[in-house]
């Protein structure tokens, strides 16, 4: 589910799942910009120009990520094809993320990419950023309130930094533009 844009023939910008996912793709809509496949990154043309990003704090994502899905059926499949039930804890959930249960709502960004980015925004300042693009007003959509009402957010958090360490590092570092 990583969406990779073409923007302006200047370069690529690279959308994650719970990372502007909806708000992203609806002004790409708006300004006719077309969803191209990923590999694309690998090419010629693809290596000629920067490759952009909004990385989303990667435990913040997790617990977003937690709140939309655990009032759903069942979500995410481990190796073994075990999901998480409907309206798991987000103990529950965490402890199923980190024995192996995938999906690219929760999984580390970063490794989604083919390649790596030139250039990383956090996504928790999109509203500065976007408007450097040209392409209109972004819309919000898909907001959520605090996430961790009732839940304990320090939950092997340890293992969870271990388990995200590239995209916390990247994050972290000045590498993300708006530290």
């Amino acid at each position: 589910m990583l969406v990779v844009y073409d923007v302006d023939q200047e370069f690529f910008l690279a959308v994650f799942p719970k990372a502007g996912w909806q708000s992203i793709r609806d002004a790409m809509k708006r300004n006719r910009m077309p969803e191209i496949a990923p590999d694309v990154l690998l090419t010629e043309r693809g290596l000629s120009r920067p490759l952009t990003c909004f990385l989303r704090h990667p435990l913040a994502r997790l617990t977003s990520a937690w709140r939309y899905f655990h009032p759903h059926a069942r979500f995410g499949a481990d190796a073994a094809g075990l999901e998480i039930p409907r309206g798991a804890s987000y103990e529950t959930f965490v402890d199923a993320v980190l024995r192996g249960v995938k999906d690219p709502h929760w999984d580390p960004q970063l490794p989604r990419l083919p390649r790596r980015p030139d250039i990383v925004y956090r996504f928790e300042n999109i509203q500065a950023h976007w408007p450097r693009f040209g392409l209109g007003d972004l819309p919000h959509l898909n907001a959520s309130a605090d996430p961790l009402v009732g839940q304990d957010p320090t939950y092997r958090e340890q293992e969870l930094r271990e388990h995200y360490a590239l995209d916390l590092a990247v994050w972290e570092s000045s590498r993300a533009y708006d530290a």
